[in-house]
C-alpha cells in the first residue's frame, strides 16, 4: 500500500498546528494513512495519541525484528512445550516439568541458537503474533520509500 504523501503532508501540516505530535512525522503519516485505509478517515488528533500512549506500535523493518526478538526473548518459556521440544530436541515432559515450577528463565537457558528461535517462531506464527495482541496482524504502509510496520496493541 503506497500512501499519497504529498497529499497527506499539505493535510498534516496544515492539522497538526497546536497539536502535540509524535516527533516521527513520516510515523505519524503512515498510521494516519492505514487508519484511513481501514477504517475511513480518523480524527488527527485520535492518531496521535494512538502512537503516543502505544495503541499502535508504528515500525520500520529493523525495529519490527529487534522488538519481536526482545518479546520472544522475555516469553520463551512460556511457549508451548511441543514447539520447544520440537526446537531443542529435548523430551516435551521436561518443558511441561519446567513450566509447571515456573522456571522459564531455565528453559530459556535450554534454547540453542536463539537467533534460529527467533527466526523459526516468527516464520510459523509472524511478527503480528508477537508484537499486536488486539488481533495478531501485521499491517504494511510505505512513506517515502521506508515501510513502516503497523500493530495494533490496545
Amino acid at each position: 500500500m503506497r500512501a499519497d504523501i504529498e497529499l497527506l503532508k499539505h493535510n498534516l501540516w496544515e492539522s497538526m498546528l497546536g497539536m502535540q505530535v509524535t516527533d516521527d512525522k513520516e510515523q505519524f503519516i503512515a498510521l494516519l494513512y492505514h487508519l484511513t485505509d481501514s477504517e475511513g478517515q480518523p480524527d488527527w488528533e485520535d492518531v496521535d495519541n494512538y502512537i503516543l500512549d502505544e495503541d499502535y506500535l508504528v515500525l520500520t523493518d529493523v525495529e519490527a525484528d529487534e522488538k519481536v526478538y526482545d518479546y520472544i526473548d522475555e516469553s520463551a518459556g512460556m511457549f508451548k512445550p511441543s514447539f520447544l521440544s520440537g526446537f531443542t530436541g529435548i523430551d516435551e515432559d521436561v518443558f511441561v516439568t519446567l513450566q509447571e515450577a515456573g522456571k522459564y528463565d531455565a528453559i530459556r537457558n535450554l534454547i540453542p541458537n536463539f537467533d534460529k528461535f527467533v527466526e523459526q517462531a516468527v516464520r510459523i506464527d509472524g511478527r503480528g503474533h508477537f508484537l499486536s495482541p488486539y488481533d495478531g496482524n501485521e499491517h504494511e504502509v510505505t512513506v517515502n520509500d521506508t515501510t513502516y510496520y503497523i500493530y495494533r496493541v490496545n
